[in-house]
């Protein structure tokens, strides 16, 4: 959780160095525009196209990213004041019938016609609607 990485931002980066909500060293001078935008934090490599609420939860928009404030994982743009952040379970995707969203997907969900991968990951950046139990998603 993205408050836990703050406790320790002083004690893990080297000298005028604070760890960001992804776990990154960054300059502490960047972060400071950062503060004033509500829940944001600096990031080297910032969405250029960011989740929000009205907008669908894609993997990429095709811009390269930028350095700047961004929502840390388990959070988006809100719809309709930029500067701000808010939970993904506060905006909540349609989802198609048999399934529901989830702020944190592993990457070892079952899918018809897919071996499980051998290592999973957990990605708690966008959200994605995910099969209810008893049902399983078909590779795409």
């Amino acid at each position: 959780p993205p408050w836990e990485l703050r406790k320790l931002r002083r004690c893990v980066c080297k000298r005028r160095y604070l760890r960001n909500s992804w776990g990154e060293c960054v300059p502490r001078l960047k972060c400071i525009p950062c503060q004033f935008r509500w829940q944001k934090d600096y990031r080297e490599c910032a969405d250029a196209c960011p989740a929000t609420c009205n907008l669908p939860f894609s993997k990429s928009c095709g811009k390269p990213c930028a350095p700047g404030c961004a929502c840390p994982p388990g959070w988006v743009v809100h719809p309709r004041k930029a500067w701000k952040c808010i939970k993904t379970y506060r905006c909540l995707p349609k989802c198609p019938a048999h399934s529901e969203f989830q702020a944190c997907v592993s990457s070892c969900l079952p899918k018809c016609g897919r071996v499980t991968p051998e290592k999973c990951e957990v990605n708690c950046d966008r959200g994605a609607c995910v099969c209810k139990k008893g049902y399983i998603g078909l590779e795409k």
